[in-house]
């Protein structure tokens, strides 16, 4: 069975790179609460876009990208997107 998921655009520090992208939240759950289970667990990012923390280069985008929660510095909500 499909659980229907909401997309939150997302900014993830890691090391030297921030990742742009959704995250998926189960109905009901809050950011704030997803934050703080997934921090030893690998997050699924969609539409990510991969920067260079120093200069905000685009290094890489990709459909998908599994990140290592324990490696997160921090990571935030991004505003809606427009359109």
């Amino acid at each position: 069975m499909r659980i229907p998921k909401r997309k939150v655009r997302t900014a993830l520090h890691i090391d030297q790179w921030i990742v742009e992208g959704y995250l998926h939240l189960l109905p009901g759950e809050e950011f704030a609460s997803f934050s703080a289970g997934k921090r030893h667990r690998f997050i699924p990012v969609t539409s990510a876009r991969i920067y260079a923390a120093a200069d905000r280069r685009l290094i890489a985008t990709t459909d998908l990208l599994e990140v290592n929660g324990h490696r997160v510095m921090m990571f935030y909500p991004l505003a809606r997107d427009k359109g």
